[in-house]
Formats: C-alpha cells, sequence, structure tokens
C-alpha cells in the first residue's frame, strides 16, 4: 500500500528516513519510509509518497479490507506521524 498526499496537506518536515514503530505501540502500521524525500524523483514536485510496508504478521484484518477501506486505515494510522491537515490520501490506481 503506498499513499499519496499534497506536500500541503502534510505538516511533518518529512526531513528524515521515514518511521519505524515497536510493535508495543500496537498499531497496524509499523514502517513507512517517507520515498519522496529519500527519492526526489519517487514523487511530483509538491506530492508526498508514502509507502505502508505493514504491521503486524499475526493481523490478517487488513487483508480482508476492500482498497477504499485499506486506503482509510493507513491514512487514520499514519495521520497522526506525519501530522496530516486533511484526511485525503489516494492510494493506488
Amino acid at each position: 500500500m503506498t499513499l499519496g498526499y499534497g506536500r500541503d496537506n502534510v505538516s511533518h518536515d518529512l526531513d528524515d528516513f521515514g518511521h519505524l514503530i515497536p510493535a508495543r505501540e500496537n498499531r497496524r502500521l509499523h514502517v513507512a519510509p517517507w520515498t519522496s524525500s529519500l527519492f526526489s524523483a519517487s514523487a511530483p514536485e509538491g506530492r508526498a509518497l508514502i509507502p505502508d510496508l505493514g504491521g503486524d504478521p499475526r493481523d490478517l484484518g487488513p487483508l480482508n479490507l476492500n482498497g477504499e477501506a485499506m486506503v482509510a486505515m493507513a491514512a487514520g494510522e499514519a495521520r497522526p506521524l506525519l501530522r496530516t491537515r486533511t484526511s485525503t490520501a489516494r492510494g493506488p490506481g
């Protein structure tokens, strides 16, 4: 799952690798590199590209979600970390 945001909708400066969240935090999102910060050509100017590399392998719930629900779940998990101004995120497609 990869989320795309307008850069103006993300308050975090994204000037780093990304985030790693330990399992003890009980979140569905554990690893998300800030690809557009690491590789400038990976997203158009003014956009932020954030792949969600998954969470707890024992949590199979996200596999049962449809595309929109999966984007909403991933965006909801990322919202407090990225400090997004809106709930709008785009998934694949």
